[in-house]
């Protein structure tokens, strides 16, 4: 997974998922709800809700793991999770480039 966080050793996946966690390369890699393929999550009244998947696209119907991706907590509990994992880059380079406006880009 590409997520990077700033706050490793003293967060949780399951707090990252709830927050939409982006990390520090949130511009390169995007936000965390697209490497997520399933979830499982205790609502307040105790009920368990199985999300799980191992696939990337489910049409069958509402996504509902949506609805607690960035919740924060209020709808349930974050127990599982499947995340996709992917390769790791083999460019780091960046760079940046200067120019007085931007039709000069162009």
């Amino acid at each position: 997974m590409p997520l990077d966080l700033g706050a490793r050793g003293q967060c949780q996946i399951g707090g990252n998922i709830a927050t939409n966690a982006g990390g520090i390369r949130l511009i390169k890699f995007g936000p965390f709800k697209s490497y997520i393929l399933g979830l499982e999550a205790v609502l307040a009244n105790g009920e368990v809700l199985d999300m799980t998947s191992k696939i990337r696209k489910d049409n069958t119907g509402l996504d509902m793991k949506q609805l607690f991706i960035g919740s924060e907590g209020i709808l349930g509990v974050i127990t599982k999770a499947n995340i996709l994992a992917t390769s790791i880059d083999k460019f780091k380079s960046v760079v940046l480039l200067k120019v007085k406006d931007f039709q000069k880009v162009l």
